[in-house]
């Protein structure tokens, strides 16, 4: 799948779920082509100073107790950083091709990553919760910020621990769509799987997923208009995946790796991939970060914002 040496930048905060987005891509990228950077932000001052100042006197800072706590945390995050180095050696990555890179903060966390990431990576990866996670928030502060900032290269939203071989490519033959499924292509390991995947919604109230802000009309008033718009969106559907699936084989993906998959009955495409990647073990979700809108709705597409919120095990790739 190409011979490109990728640059992976990953956010290790000290999180067990930092360290889940660091194993899966150490079991979804190949060892050999693949360049990673573990990096790690030094917030000095925990937040646990400021709840009774607003701004902790720099003499305190000096004392015994504030000081051995930063010499113990940093001795601890050091650890951490070697044994997820250590732990990409044992994948098989060359000892070369694994960096550790420890910054003290120097803007904000979130500010800091979006800067070094601008320095020539391929991937941003970072957890989808941090040591900061707030009981009922799906999303970590940080890396909601980040997936509302990063535009200039691709990222991964990592939730629990990910199965690495088999990846779900979101697919509706806009522009975006599929530059994210190549883009992931040329990521995988040459063993994964693809199924490349497209939901038709219906028009009904009444079947698949309700929601009311992907509504227009009840196909049950025009039965025979609904079935020919299927019946022409899966046929223009079909011919593009098609030329997809060459490409993949072109690339050096052996066809019967590759599959093609068309959902229908769902309102909801966002539900409709997610309920499809849970029900059949997919751990990796690719999305283009706009289908055929000409507008960018926010920060992303509506249908990558839900996917993040209800991805559980599961890896989301948003890509360019």
């Amino acid at each position: 799948m190409g011979d490109k040496m990728n640059r992976v930048l990953i956010g290790i905060d000290g999180s067990v779920q930092s360290f889940n987005a660091a194993a899966y891509i150490s079991g979804i990228m190949p060892p050999d082509k693949t360049m990673i950077v573990l990096y790690h932000v030094d917030a000095e001052v925990m937040d646990l100073y400021f709840d009774v100042e607003d701004k902790p006197d720099k003499i305190d800072m000096n004392q015994a107790s504030y000081s051995d706590w930063i010499a113990m945390r940093r001795k601890n995050m050091a650890s951490r950083l070697e044994k997820t180095r250590d732990m990409f050696i044992e994948k098989g990555f060359p000892g070369k091709h694994v960096e550790i890179i420890t910054r003290e903060i120097e803007i904000g966390v979130t500010r800091d990553i979006i800067e070094e990431s601008q320095r020539g990576y391929d991937l941003l990866v970072v957890g989808k919760t941090g040591v900061r996670c707030v009981t009922g928030i799906t999303t970590g502060s940080v890396t909601g910020k980040l997936i509302s900032k990063v535009f200039h290269v691709p990222m991964v939203v990592v939730e629990g621990r990910p199965e690495t071989r088999r990846v779900l490519a979101g697919f509706d033959a806009s522009k975006g769509s599929i530059s994210a499924l190549r883009s992931m292509a040329g990521f995988a390991r040459p063993e994964t799987d693809f199924t490349i995947c497209h939901v038709v919604r219906a028009m009904s109230l009444l079947s698949g997923d309700f929601d009311v802000f992907s509504t227009s009309i009840d196909n049950s008033i025009y039965p025979e208009f609904d079935v020919q718009r299927i019946m022409q969106q899966k046929k223009t559907i079909e011919k593009a995946m098609n030329v997809e699936k060459e490409w993949l084989v072109s690339q050096g993906v052996p066809a019967e790796k590759i599959q093609t998959s068309i959902l229908e009955g769902y309102m909801s495409r966002s539900q409709a991939l997610v309920e499809k990647s849970k029900k059949e073990g997919y751990g990796s979700l690719v999305l283009g970060r706009r289908g055929h809108s000409a507008v960018l709705e926010f920060f992303m597409g509506r249908v990558g914002r839900k996917v993040i919120q209800m991805s559980d095990s599961m890896a989301v790739w948003i890509i360019n």
